[in-house]
């Protein structure tokens, strides 16, 4: 059932995500030959950059507003007329939208690292293709573990984008239990859970020296695994806290606007 949840999920964020990176690539070849110009003058390369600037600025505002705006319309807002006497389960709903939301931001992290390739090699060939030399044989260096270690940040950073939605979901899914001002109380929500984290951090801080663990354990693989493990299992179980928070209010609170 999740499959086919976000079957419509993904394509929902997709349909108007799609447009602005094309628009994103698009500013970056602008860019990336105007920077190429032997004879630009410095009006038009501040002017490109500027519109390179603003563009990625409004990617990045649309992708966080149409993450919210997918949640909050389709489950607790009109939509949710609809969606929430359909035969799947709140939970289901709760984890479809924030793998599918985790995916666009994930796919949003490649195309700035595609923008920012066509910038270089419109501008400077010869530099970009020194550049991926170095990176080759960089690769080309690293050991099992080294490769290993990277897969696991990968792993860490794409569990703490989903905490991050998830964290987004329950303080919106708070907000509505207020019935009026709905933004307000999401912000409010939103800031008491920051709060949470903070407390959390404070207290794993504490029982763990992370000091210790970062500067001088972190020489040795093994130490380096439990670190990863620690922080992947902590992140996970404050995602848990906010997936069943949000279950629960969804279940038993539903309260749409």
């Amino acid at each position: 059932m999740l499959g086919k949840v976000m079957k419509y999920d993904i394509p929902a964020l997709g349909r108007r995500l799609v447009p602005l990176y094309l628009a994103w690539i698009a500013t970056a070849v602008f860019l990336g030959i105007m920077a190429g110009a032997a004879n630009m003058t410095g009006f038009l390369a501040v002017l490109s950059a500027l519109l390179y600037g603003v563009v990625t600025t409004a990617v990045i505002v649309m992708t966080i507003i149409l993450v919210i705006q997918r949640y909050s319309t389709s489950l607790l807002g009109d939509g949710g007329y609809f969606t929430n006497v359909l035969p799947v389960k709140a939970g289901t709903h709760i984890l479809s939208k924030t793998l599918s939301a985790t995916l666009w931001v994930f796919i949003s992290g490649l195309v700035a690292a595609i923008t920012g390739i066509i910038i270089g090699l419109l501008d400077n060939a010869g530099t970009v293709m020194d550049t991926f030399h170095a990176i080759g044989y960089f690769f080309g260096e690293l050991t099992g573990q080294d490769i290993l270690i990277m897969i696991e940040l990968i792993i860490l950073v794409i569990v703490s984008a989903a905490k991050s939605i998830l964290a987004v979901y329950t303080a919106i899914t708070i907000g509505h239990q207020s019935g009026k001002h709905v933004v307000l109380s999401s912000i409010g929500a939103y800031i008491g859970v920051l709060i949470f984290e903070t407390l959390i951090g404070q207290i794993v801080f504490k029982a763990v020296d992370i000091n210790e663990v970062t500067i001088n354990s972190l020489e040795h693989f093994s130490d380096i695994q439990l670190f990863f493990f620690g922080t992947l299992i902590v992140t996970l179980a404050i995602a848990a806290v906010y997936f069943f928070v949000t279950r629960y209010l969804m279940t038993k609170r539903l309260n749409l606007q």
